[in-house]
This record gives C-alpha cells, sequence and structure tokens, in this order.
C-alpha cells in the first residue's frame, strides 16, 4: 500500500518519535505518476495543454485551503489520499511536468532567475502565497540552478544523484544522531547529518536506484517496441 512501515515508536521522548516521516510522501508520488499514465492514455497532442490546465487548477486550488479540507466522498481517501495534500504535492509535480513539456520555449535566464527568487522570498512569508510561488518560480530558479552555466556549479552537475537518497535518510540520520549525541550543537549535528545523508544517498543509487533504473530503460525499451508495432496502425506515435 505504499505506506511507511507501522513499527512502535522508536525515538520516544523525542519529537515526532516515528521511525521515518519523510516516507509519508511516496504514496503521493505514485498517485503523481498513475496520473501521468492516465493522462497519457489520451495522447501526445493533448500531453501540453492537459498538464497546463491542472497546473493550473492545483494553483487555484491551492488557495481554497478551508475549501479543500472539507471536499469529501466515498473512497476519496483510497483514491488520492489526504485531498488537501495531494493537491498541494500534485502542483509541484505538474510544474515540473509543464517545465518538461515547455523546456524549448521555456529559456533560463540569470536575470530572470534573480526576479523569480526575488518573489520567492517575499511569497514565503504567506502560506497561501507560498503555495504559489514554490512550484512555479521556485521550481524556475531550482532549474536554472541545475543548469547554469556556471563553472564552478559543473563538477557539482555532474555528480551522481543523491537527492531520493539524502531525502529519505535523511530523517533516521538526524534522529539516530539525536538520538545517540543529545547534547550536541545544531552547528555541528548539521553538517554530520548531511555528511551521513549524503553518504547514504550515494550507496543507496548506486546499489538500488540506478541498478534498476537501468533495468526499467531495457524493458520499456523492448515493450515500446513491441507495442508500437501493435498500436501504429491504428495511433500515430511521435
Amino acid at each position: 500500500m505504499l505506506r511507511p512501515p507501522t513499527t512502535p515508536d522508536i525515538f520516544v521522548g523525542t519529537p515526532n518519535p516515528i521511525i521515518n516521516g519523510a516516507m509519508w510522501s511516496i504514496s503521493y508520488e505514485f498517485r503523481c505518476y498513475a496520473l501521468v499514465a492516465l493522462v497519457g492514455v489520451l495522447g501526445s497532442r493533448y500531453q501540453k495543454p492537459l498538464w497546463a490546465a491542472l497546473l493550473a487548477l492545483t494553483l487555484v486550488l491551492n488557495c481554497f485551503p478551508a475549501q479543500m479540507h472539507a471536499v469529501d466522498f466515498p473512497g476519496l481517501y483510497l483514491l488520492l489520499g489526504n485531498f488537501e495534500v495531494f493537491v498541494r504535492v500534485f502542483s509541484f509535480f505538474s510544474a515540473g511536468a509543464c517545465f518538461y513539456l515547455f523546456r524549448q520555449q521555456l529559456f533560463l535566464r540569470g536575470s530572470v532567475a534573480l526576479v523569480a527568487f526575488g518573489l520567492l522570498i517575499v511569497g514565503m512569508f504567506y502560506q497561501l502565497t507560498a503555495n504559489l510561488v514554490l512550484p512555479t518560480v521556485g521550481g524556475y530558479s531550482l532549474f536554472w540552478l541545475a543548469f547554469a552555466p556556471i563553472p564552478a556549479l559543473r563538477s557539482f552537475q555532474r555528480l551522481d544523484d543523491v537527492s531520493y537518497g539524502l531525502y529519505l535518510y535523511g530523517w533516521p540520520t538526524q534522529k539516530l544522531l539525536d538520538w545517540f549525541l543529545p547534547t550536541v550543537s545544531p552547528w555541528l549535528l548539521l553538517p554530520l547529518a548531511f555528511v551521513i545523508s549524503c553518504l547514504s544517498g550515494w550507496a543507496s543509487w548506486h546499489l538500488v536506484e540506478a541498478h534498476f533504473i537501468r533495468r526499467t530503460s531495457k524493458t520499456n525499451s523492448s515493450w515500446f517496441i513491441k507495442a508500437k508495432s501493435i498500436i501504429e496502425p491504428v495511433i500515430p506515435i511521435d
């Protein structure tokens, strides 16, 4: 069911004593990818307008948290989980989809990124505006930083992708350090947790994620060739 493991409270006496609070997002990520498959069935010509519409819809819904909280119908939680949380997560996901689909029309410029970052900082002071600026101008700032032709960043951009492992292992790493070193200064705890989490993410990338991505790529290539030979006479594939 893609839920965090059900365990007794591990770190009793500390804030959020659960084993890994970061795992709450996994079921929502799965739902987002399931929607990619659903939208994909409609065909490539509809992808851009559909994802743009989905982004606009989620941004508008984020302006009405009280109304979203009141939404309820049979099977809602099974399909989407917490509706308000799903909409907020999906706004980021659909923003990323739009950045990809419109990448040819999107120009990443330092001057625009500077303005976007300024809007991001100002918007973060209020919950309502934060929900609007984080997926949009926040996304633009992040992508500019990721692809900026800055010599100092090029070596960083070539590093192994430890980001997801860093996200998943950061929580238990910090909790363990806090548990065994309760008197350590936060100024020491933060870099120590960061280094250990990065190493865990690096190991996870090489031992798990990259391995399965390679296997998936091979499987998908074979599947796509077979599917194309069946579908192509009926539906044109770009």
